[in-house]
This record gives structure tokens, C-alpha cells and sequence, in this order.
């Protein structure tokens, strides 16, 4: 994969982000025709309500009806996979949450995804919070990427950078008779997956440009260890509304 492209060096901007808490990154892996995954999606979503909580609802393909679906990803069933052969689940299966990429529970089982997510508040393996600026160009964003080693090395640890676009409330009516059946909307739903391919670890910005036609109205950035799947480091921004 290419290495990120580099926004100027004269870039101009804060360094740390203003959010120091204690950061947790969520995946909630859903399928359309999944008896357990509307109670899953509302654990999620009253999660998401939290502070310094960021999370992505993927919806993989294998569930589907057979219908072409508007909700599931390739990309998500890709994802969930990796974490099967990273944390030896076996197969895979839905719901399930992954926490900051190294811990998982079934989704809708309450009381293990509190316990999980409390103790995925330990400060040593928290992901740091990334700084996004709008970039120069029109639609670009800036992401500062903090530093993760002091110098580099020709065998250096690398790490995988990943956009996902979102759509943070999904319209029920338009969507499969299996999704409309859900009590509540899913919120945070995987549209898009831009690949910013492998970083050294050594500080930088990412400039990057989200898909316009994902459908998403949001995005998220994570920092994955490409040997433990751990999420380093993660951040949200809002898109602008359409003019």
C-alpha cells in the first residue's frame, strides 16, 4: 500500500488534541437478518452517548437475505475476519464488538459489554485521540498523527491507516423489510472505507479526502498495529450539511 500523502510542512495547528480523556474505539459487527443484533445496536448506540467513546457499526454480508442490501459492506466482513484470526474467536459471528481491537463480547449481552468496556478505560492501552483539521484543498482534511516511536528503523513496526465514512442515523424506510423491523435506527453505519495505506510511526499529517458519494454525513480515522490489530490511536468529524 502507498505511504500517506503529507500535507505542506509549513501546516499550522495544534499538535494535541483538546479531548485528553480516555479513549475507547468501538466496532460492532451487525447483519440485516441477526435475531440478537437490534439489542446489540441499542447497547451501541446509548454507548456512543458517552464521552470519549467512538465507534463504527459494520454490517457484514454473510446474513444477508440474498436482496441487494443497503446497509452491508465487503469491507466490514474483511475487518471481522482479521479479528477472528488475531483474538482465535473461530468463526465469525454477529452481534460482536470489538474494543480497541484486541478485546471482544457478543453485543447484545449488557452486562459483559459494560464490564468490557471499563476495563478497555486503562490508560496504558487507550487509543490517543487524533487532532482533524478541514484541509486546504476543498473536501480534504488534515489528520494529525502523533508520534508513536522516537526515530525510525529499517525494520520499524508499521502501522495501518484507515478512513471509514458514516452514516451516524440511518433511514429505517429505506432500507431492507429485516432492518425496518429493528426497533431502534442503527446509528454510526459503515458507508465507505478509504485504505491511506502504511505509516512509520514517526509524526506527520495525513491530508486525505473522504469519498463525496459514500453517503456517509460523518468519518472516522483509526491507527491500527498491523501484528495485533490494536487501535493506536482514533478521531471523528462531522461533514459539513450540504449546501
Amino acid at each position: 500500500m502507498p505511504a500517506p500523502k503529507v500535507a505542506s510542512p509549513d501546516f499550522i495547528g495544534p499538535l494535541k488534541p483538546t479531548n485528553t480523556g480516555n479513549l475507547v474505539f468501538l466496532e460492532l459487527f451487525t447483519a440485516e437478518n441477526c435475531a440478537f443484533c437490534p439489542a446489540a445496536e441499542r447497547n451501541f448506540n446509548d454507548i456512543l452517548s458517552g464521552e470519549d467513546v467512538i465507534g463504527v457499526s459494520c454490517m457484514v454480508d454473510y446474513f444477508d437475505s440474498g436482496k441487494p442490501s443497503q446497509v452491508s459492506r465487503p469491507f466490514c466482513r474483511a475487518q471481522q475476519s482479521i479479528y477472528a484470526r488475531m483474538m482465535k474467536t473461530g468463526s465469525v459471528y454477529t452481534p460482536q464488538l470489538v474494543i480497541n481491537g484486541i478485546g471482544q463480547v457478543p453485543g447484545h449481552d449488557l452486562l459483559k459489554v459494560s464490564k468490557a468496556i471499563l476495563k478497555a478505560r486503562d490508560l496504558s492501552r487507550a487509543p490517543l485521540p487524533l487532532v482533524i483539521h478541514p484541509g486546504v484543498e476543498g473536501g480534504s482534511f488534515d489528520i494529525v498523527l502523533p508520534a508513536l516511536r522516537s526515530s525510525a528503523a529499517p525494520d520499524a513496526e508499521k502501522y495501518i491507516l484507515r478512513l471509514i465514512t458514516l452514516k451516524k442515523q440511518t433511514d429505517i424506510s429505506v432500507v431492507s423489510e429485516a432492518m425496518q423491523r429493528r426497533e431502534r435506527a442503527p446509528h454510526n453505519i459503515a458507508t465507505a472505507l478509504v485504505e491511506g495505506g502504511l505509516w512509520d510511526g514517526l509524526r506527520t499529517v495525513w491530508t486525505v479526502t473522504p469519498p463525496v458519494n459514500s453517503g456517509g454525513d460523518s468519518f472516522i480515522v483509526m491507527v491500527q498495529n498491523r501484528t495485533t490489530a490494536a487501535i493506536l490511536a482514533a478521531g471523528q468529524y462531522d461533514l459539513p450539511a450540504p449546501e
